[in-house]
């Protein structure tokens, strides 16, 4: 049989619905759905784990050296791939506030970079305020305080839960500034953690720090632990067999897919068809179920991806891939196996057997 003889055969029983295209493509996407979507689930539960970390200061190192810290320093470590921010900070006088009869809070002077640290988007002049200091005073951002008969505008709020992370700016004004000298501490975040951090943060000394200089290394947070092990999650997750278990339901529903028709398919060879045109027939209805199956098992579990975690999802796409694939694969092994085990002596058994 020539290959458009072959491809029009592959055509009407695909029209006629003798190659089961919808259904085996329903079975196939909901096993390669299934195996595939829970890998998704399981990398989108450590992604959250990670970013629940980060978010709580897990991965925030804190150079403390009293006024060694070099300012320039210290915010040039965000140029190192991995540091998403860098800031230094030192303590200033206290501010007191004249609607609470003079009672001050502390004030922390920050550099520019400390707004990442933070996640305080707005760049307008004033002070920030943690949301939970805030709601105690009852301001908000473009508020005033008003401090020995002068204002000072509040300019951003930032969140700091009181969640183990050291809490002085949990009850602190935070202010920017731009002046100079020397600074007491650097705090970077950095993403994914390494063991060069501490020696990076090193760096942020200024130049007359001395060997006897008294300096200590620690963590915005610690209750999550000193480092977050997601790589070695990630790959003792029990979802990263889905791949293998693809692979081998889709050869055995390949294999089973041609067995239901192995008496249609001795008939073929009984008339006279080669077992070539025989077998690139089954492969070819094979590849139409298969793809469709696993187009819908794609679709189905990015969807739902999108609406249960609407944050950046397209790294599902290459999550899904392996098992999705492996089911394709193996859908076509199954039904060449299948093919093997056709034969034309048995036609008239199969045929009373019908």
């Amino acid at each position: 049989m020539r290959l458009r003889a072959i491809a029009s055969e592959v055509w009407r029983n695909i029209l006629t619905g003798t190659a089961r295209v919808p259904l085996l493509a329903l079975l196939l996407a909901l096993t390669a759905g299934l195996t595939a979507g829970a890998d998704v689930a399981s990398i989108h539960i450590l992604q959250s784990q990670a970013r629940s970390y980060i978010d709580a200061g897990g991965a925030t190192r804190m150079l403390v050296a009293e006024g060694s810290v070099d300012r320039e320093r210290c915010e040039a470590l965000d140029g190192y791939g991995r540091v998403q921010a860098a800031g230094a900070l030192r303590q200033a006088e206290d501010l007191p506030l004249d609607a609470l009869a003079g009672a001050g809070f502390p004030v922390y002077e920050v550099t520019p970079g400390f707004a990442r640290l933070l996640e305080v988007t707005t760049g307008a002049d004033g002070v920030w305020v943690a949301q939970s200091l805030a709601d105690s005073l009852g301001v908000t951002a473009g508020s005033t305080l008003v401090t020995d008969g002068r204002e000072v505008r509040v300019a951003g709020l930032f969140p700091y839960p009181d969640d183990g992370r050291d809490a002085r700016l949990g009850y602190a004004i935070v202010m920017p500034t731009d002046g100079e000298g020397a600074f007491d501490e650097c705090w970077m975040r950095s993403w994914p953690q390494s063991g060069q951090d501490d020696g990076l943060l090193r760096s942020a000394l200024t130049y007359d720090a001395g060997v006897g200089t008294e300096m200590s290394l620690t963590q915005l947070n610690r209750r999550g632990g000193s480092t977050f092990a997601g790589t070695a999650m990630f790959e003792d997750r029990l979802t990263r067999w889905a791949p293998v278990v693809s692979l081998v339901a889709g050869l055995l529903m390949g294999f089973a897919a041609v067995r239901a028709r192995r008496l249609e398919y001795a008939s073929a060879l009984h008339a006279g068809q080669s077992r070539g045109a025989m077998a690139s027939t089954a492969v070819l209805e094979a590849v139409v179920w298969s793809l469709f199956g696993a187009v819908l098992a794609g679709a189905t579990i990015y969807l739902t991806a999108g609406i249960l975690a609407p944050e950046d999802i397209a790294w599902a796409v290459a999550a899904m891939m392996p098992a999705l694939a492996a089911a394709i694969g193996g859908t076509l092994v199954g039904v060449l196996a299948g093919t093997v085990t056709v034969r034309e002596a048995n036609l008239f058994r199969l045929f009373k057997e019908r």
